[in-house]
């Protein structure tokens, strides 16, 4: 069954990115047997300020970490600006663009490529427009304005099928087909029913049959592929051709063709072997990672051996999105094979990655105004020199307009200055609230730990030691005995399973994987399976449990939340009853609801207590009348999931006269 994932990703972690070439005065295949390395010894040795931004422009194409490739191509926008060079601005723009967009930062992206596609337009590189107009569509993919997208996808084929070009042909089939599957998924979320989507992939195309407008786009997006990998293979495009099989994979994989899925990666990376070209080789361990440690195949262990190898490959190129991605799977792998100790570790991990993505967008923002205002500045500097020599020749009558020429400036610089402002105060906003949010994610994370250290130990080792003396000792034990503890056996291993229950409830609800799903149902039914489920706590104690449902009483509720808090409640009236005590479980119909009570002659609840029963303060629970222990987290999940269903919960008691736990929900339509 497909899971979504467990912790939060970026919009550009969650597809794959393509980045396409295009300089000025070469091509990719100039610039292919140069590594990264090769042309930063050259930029350090170049003297002549045209090469500079000709290397400057390849190094932001080809450097894998895209922090370095925004400063590169920021460099070439500022050197090429200095010298009036309207060309290669316009492609240090474009390139400045797509950094932007790998980096993360969608808005800075598109201003970046629409200055560079207005400069293209006006110097008639037509071809380089469209490249733009493509590169654009990309953007607005990765910000999921997928409308946009295809549009600009769209237009940018129909010139490059005008113009014969395959090589741009295919790389804007690829794009468009990464976002057609985007598109398909997300609409067959919102049109067809679990059944289908979570099942094999034969039930899964039954129910797009279902669908003709999904079924369509279904098809658009293999005739797509299909397209993109025939023209990828005449060009000889390795590179489209491992994005075309990474998306394909991921297309089998979300209908259930597990197989196909796996032997198509499998295919993809014997290729990049073959090739050399292993840029993209950790997205393939990592999609293969996550479809062998997901349901049906479960193969845990190997997930995160693959995408620990991943993360290697990632860290010897420095490609971050990648690290974090591998990460992610370790830690989503680890949680589940309970191995939290390495969870623990890349949960940290991931943390830190984005932290240090926060760290470094703040840098290059900054990087990116410096460069700005130096622009400006040289700007203001030759415009005022041009002015000065005016006022010379002309005299005194142009004083006015350099008064003038002033006010606008300075009324565009405080405007500049109050929008950076701006930017800044809403960047540091968010930053605190992800700060907030990973504070609370370390207190949910410390109280898991404590529970599990707590709570847990004390039954554990009732069970344990009472067991083992049966395994000892048994020759010597009559049958008293015997029974004696097996009956403590039995009620630490109900108890234990009873604490178990509410922090995986806890635990659920604090990821939001908690699935309300109301329907009709008997409330006899469900009062008499919890009570049958309690029986024997209750026969510990002597304690008579008494029910009065109506057998035609039914409510609207979710069986799963309606059978925690049920057993919550009478859990907590068993453990605050002494021996011999009674429990009741009444329910009444009103006009729009039905309230079902709780009623022991337990203990009872100071006033002191009674105000914070149900708040979530991290206090340890109280002990009950046999010293059973709690995770202090049932009545917080009754609260939780009756507010769910549009109930109230509240409580009745004194202390020394027992209590009386009620809650509503709604009743069976009229």
């Amino acid at each position: 069954m497909h899971k979504k994932r467990q912790i939060f990703l970026p919009a550009a972690a969650k597809t794959f990115v393509l980045v396409l070439a295009h300089c000025w005065l070469f091509s990719i295949q100039a610039w292919s047997g140069n590594t990264v390395d090769q042309l930063k010894r050259e930029l350090d040795a170049a003297a002549d300020p045209y090469h500079q931004i000709e290397l400057l422009i390849a190094l932001a194409d080809s450097e894998t970490n895209a922090m370095l490739a925004v400063e590169y191509a920021e460099q070439a926008i500022f050197l090429s600006d200095s010298m009036n060079l309207p060309e290669q601005k316009a492609h240090a723009l474009h390139k400045s663009g797509v950094a932007w967009k790998i980096f993360g930062d969608g808005l800075t992206s598109g201003e970046r490529l629409y200055e560079a596609l207005e400069m293209f337009r006006n110097l008639n590189k037509t071809t380089e427009e469209y490249i733009v107009i493509r590169d654009l569509g990309e953007t607005y993919r990765a910000a999921t304005g997928y409308d946009k997208a295809i549009e600009l996808f769209r237009e940018a084929l129909s010139y490059f099928m005008a113009t014969d070009n395959r090589m741009e042909l295919a790389a804007t089939y690829d794009r468009m087909a990464a976002t057609s599957f985007e598109v398909f998924f997300h609409r067959a979320d919102q049109l067809m029913m679990d059944e289908y989507l979570l099942k094999e992939k034969e039930v899964f195309m039954q129910g797009l049959k279902q669908h003709p407008e999904l079924e369509k786009l279904y098809r658009s997006v293999l005739q797509q592929l299909d397209s993109a990998l025939a023209l990828a293979t005449q060009v000889g495009r390795y590179d489209l051709i491992f994005s075309n099989n990474i998306i394909r994979s991921s297309l089998y994989n979300r209908t259930h063709d597990h197989e196909n899925a796996l032997a198509l990666l499998d295919e993809t990376m014997a290729k990049m072997h073959d090739t050399g070209i292993k840029r993209d080789l950790p997205l393939v361990l990592i999609n293969k990672a996550r479809i062998i440690g997901e349901p049906p195949i479960n193969r845990r262990g190997e997930a995160i051996r693959m995408a620990r190898e991943a993360m290697e490959l990632a860290e010897e190129e420095n490609i971050r999105i990648y690290i974090f991605m591998a990460s992610e799977v370790v830690y989503n792998n680890s949680l589940a094979l309970g191995d939290y100790r390495m969870a623990y570790k890349h949960f940290t991990k991931t943390r830190n990655i984005l932290d240090q993505f926060q760290s470094d967008r703040l840098q290059l923002m900054t990087q990116a105004q410096q460069y700005e205002l130096q622009i400006r500045q040289r700007e203001y500097e030759i415009s005022k020199g041009r002015f000065q020599l005016q006022v010379l020749i002309i005299g005194i009558v142009l004083l006015s307009l350099l008064f003038s020429a002033f006010i606008i400036i300075l009324t565009r610089k405080n405007r500049q200055t109050r929008e950076l402002l701006d930017k800044l105060s809403h960047k540091n906003l968010v930053i605190s609230v992800q700060n907030e949010e990973l504070e609370m994610a370390n207190k949910d994370k410390d109280r898991l730990f404590s529970i599990i250290a707590h709570d847990l130990k004390n039954p554990f080792n009732i069970i344990l030691g009472f067991s083992k003396m049966l395994k000892d000792k048994r020759h010597d034990l009559v049958a008293n005995d015997v029974e004696k503890y097996a009956t403590l056996i039995n009620s630490s291993a109900n108890q234990t399973m009873h604490l178990l229950d509410n922090l995986l409830d806890w635990s659920r609800m604090h990821r939001l994987k908690t699935v309300f799903s109301p329907r009709e149902v008997s409330l006899k039914e469900i009062v008499h399976d919890v009570t049958s489920s309690l029986e024997d706590l209750a026969t510990l104690k002597d304690i008579q449990m008494n029910c009065q449902i109506p057998d035609t009483l039914n409510v609207i509720a979710d069986v799963d939340m309606l059978n925690t808090i049920l057993r919550n409640l009478l859990g907590n009236a068993i453990k605050f009853i002494g021996q011999g005590g009674r429990i009741s479980v009444l329910a009444k119909k009103t006009e729009n609801e039905v309230q079902i009570s709780v009623t022991d002659n337990g203990v009872g609840i100071s006033q002191e207590d009674l105000t914070r029963i149900f708040v979530d303060n991290n206090n340890r629970s109280k002990k009950g009348t046999q010293d059973e222990k709690g995770t202090g987290l049932g009545l917080i999940l009754c609260k939780e999931f009756v507010e769910k269903h549009g109930g109230k919960i509240w409580v009745e008691s004194k202390a020394g006269k027992g209590s009386i736990f009620t809650f509503s929900l709604p009743g069976q339509p009229s």
